[in-house]
């Protein structure tokens, strides 16, 4: 005699809410000791030198205070890696004979990523610009 077998499928439904609570893929990613400089260009989550995500919003005011630390210390580092992908990207665009973000930053502006000092650069990203508003606010 064969025992028929049960399996229980559970369906779920993510709503809104549930995306947007989710770390994006490239954060949960990110291998303890590695930086991934995405982090930069986002204001939800903080990666921890040993991979954790962090919402920024739900990190003490200590640890906020020491990741501007630590990222005005790489700011030089971090603006010059930013002023390099600029000319790859830049470079590949025109080998390929389009326009690039960079041609309309410089005709918009008169300069480029280059021109900004990396204390500004780094200050002008959203991550940094998220910081500093949430600790003015905890002031």
């Amino acid at each position: 005699m064969t025992v028929p077998v049960v399996r229980a499928v559970t369906v779920a439904v993510m709503t809104d809410h549930d995306r947007a609570s989710r770390p994006p893929q490239w954060a949960l990613a990110v291998r303890p000791g590695e930086f991934d400089r995405r982090v930069l260009d986002q204001q939800e989550v903080w990666v921890t030198g040993q991979g954790v995500v962090l919402r920024v919003d739900q990190m003490s005011t200590e640890h906020l205070r020491a990741v501007t630390v630590m990222l005005n210390e790489r700011a030089m580092e971090l603006h010059t890696l930013c002023v390099l992908d600029a000319f790859n990207t830049a470079l590949l665009a025109h080998l390929d004979g389009l326009p690039c973000g960079d041609d309309l930053e410089r005709e918009l502006t008169g300069g480029t990523v280059a021109d900004v000092d990396p204390d500004v650069w780094l200050g002008s990203t959203a991550l940094m610009r998220r910081i500093d508003r949430l600790l003015r606010d905890r002031a």
